[in-house]
């Protein structure tokens, strides 16, 4: 016995083929069993492309910065990373 999704599929799913990130809900394990197994979750290869470069810079850039301002050639009072 399967228990019906929490939100009706033509609720979360694609918008004019679009994905709407906050239409999206995951409350329960069958809702995300729901939308992994094809329900509402489809995108295009472009669009996880954007998503996954968007993803990894919001990691990568603090990390550079990081490095580039600890390693600065000038140190003035207060010029430090935090």
């Amino acid at each position: 016995w399967k228990r019906p999704p929490v939100v009706a599929p033509s609720r979360c799913c694609l918008v004019g083929r679009r994905t709407h990130a906050a239409s999206l809900v995951l409350a329960t394990s069958s809702g995300a069993s729901d939308l992994a197994s094809g329900g509402c979750a489809s995108t295009s290869p472009t669009h996880a492309m954007i998503s996954w470069t968007i993803f990894l810079l919001g990691i990568f850039t603090p990390i550079a910065s990081h490095f580039v301002l600890s390693y600065a050639l000038t140190h003035r009072a207060y010029d430090m990373v935090v």
